[in-house]
């Protein structure tokens, strides 16, 4: 079972926000610390009652509380259980900032380099069989003047005397609940506890500088349009000496007039002779891999398809490559010799085809008057 968070505010569950509210505030008076001297039951007492009104304050934290009141669901503490370890910790959960708290914790001027992503244009070719490719661009890379610490030669970075080295200035403001403390960002400093009293020449204090590269890319096979690879520690170089970003490839596939592709698979179209779709035999066809022949069977219609397993894409898992489906498109002659005339006409004659009849011979044949 949830805490009974109700019961520590002395409210029904059925309360009303101002109902919880006005309890929140009566009790959390009356137990302040500040109130009761800060002896140890007193600050328990407090913490309760300020985990119950967070939760019950917050209409969705109140609705998952709820539910797991009534066995509908989990309940755990987001401040852990049973209360936080100190009132600080309450306050920091709930409003940003502690009770008296003075930052100590020292900043460090590195800050890591921020991802470039570039985009990269990819053969089919390459698709399918990988490769090595390279790209130039520009990208921030640590000045050799300060080596990257940002300061003149023999010089280094101070503490800053506002925030003492913590990036933070903090603002103390007085309410029913205690000393509420709020941090901003050092001005002076830019929120790095650090200031430079004498600035690289070269690159002026930021410790690194534009610069043309070019880097190496190996091209995953199989890899479609908009995909991208990440190059871990390849992108710009940090402020102040910090650690590199990342660099995106996003790939960009040139359209290829020889195919299409559909996922693993590439779909082509083959050129088959009229004779050789009627009576049969063997056709070349270019591949990826190279040339390819192709059985065709007699009797071959237009648009027929073929199949040509493992002369595909590869497959994202590693497993072999999709296929090529290969649609045939019957080559009708245009232009044809007396003789080659005088043999389709008797072959019409030969299979009863009335070429003069034309559309009247298709309806006969049709309705079952014969040819």
């Amino acid at each position: 079972m949830p805490n009974d968070y109700y019961g520590v505010l002395g409210v029904t569950a059925d309360a009303s926000a101002d109902e919880i509210k006005g309890a929140f505030r009566r009790l959390a008076r009356e137990h302040h610390p500040d109130a009761t001297g800060g002896d140890s039951a007193s600050e328990l007492r407090y913490k309760e009652i300020s985990e119950a009104y967070a939760v019950l304050a917050d209409p969705q934290k109140r609705r998952e509380y709820d539910a797991a009141r009534l066995g509908v669901g989990t309940w755990s503490s987001p401040w852990g259980s049973p209360f936080a370890s100190t009132i600080e910790d309450i306050f920091e959960t709930f409003f940003g900032g502690g009770i008296g708290r003075t930052a100590t914790r020292q900043q460090t001027r590195a800050r890591r380099g921020e991802s470039i992503e570039i985009e990269l244009e990819v053969t089919l070719d390459q698709v399918v069989f990988g490769g090595d490719r390279s790209i130039r661009f520009e990208r921030f890379e640590p000045c050799e003047r300060c080596s990257g610490e940002g300061t003149e030669p023999g010089t280094h970075p101070q503490a800053c005397d506002r925030c003492d080295g913590t990036g933070q200035v903090q603002e103390t403001r007085r309410t029913i609940l205690g000393s509420l403390v709020t941090a901003f960002p050092c001005r002076a400093c830019s929120g790095t506890g650090w200031v430079v009293p004498t600035p690289c020449s070269t690159c002026r204090g930021a410790g690194r500088l534009g610069q043309d590269v070019e880097i190496p890319v190996s091209v995953p096979p199989g890899i479609d349009d908009g995909d991208r690879l990440r190059l871990d520690g390849e992108g710009e170089a940090g402020a102040a000496g910090g650690g590199r970003g990342d660099l995106f490839v996003r790939f960009r596939v040139e359209p290829d007039e020889r195919f299409e592709r559909a996922g693993d698979d590439l779909y082509a179209w083959a050129e088959i002779p009229l004779t050789t779709a009627a009576l049969g035999g063997k056709v070349n066809i270019a591949t990826l891999d190279g040339d390819e022949e192709l059985d065709v069977p007699s009797g071959t219609q237009a648009g027929s398809v073929f199949r040509l397993r493992g002369l595909g894409v590869p497959k994202r898992s590693g497993r072999g490559r999709g296929q090529l489906v290969v649609r045939t498109h019957v080559v009708t002659p245009s232009k044809l010799g007396r003789k080659e005339k005088q043999l389709l006409e008797e072959l019409a004659v030969l299979r009863g085809e009335d070429r003069k009849a034309g559309v009247t011979s298709v309806l006969r044949r049709v309705l079952g008057h014969g040819r």
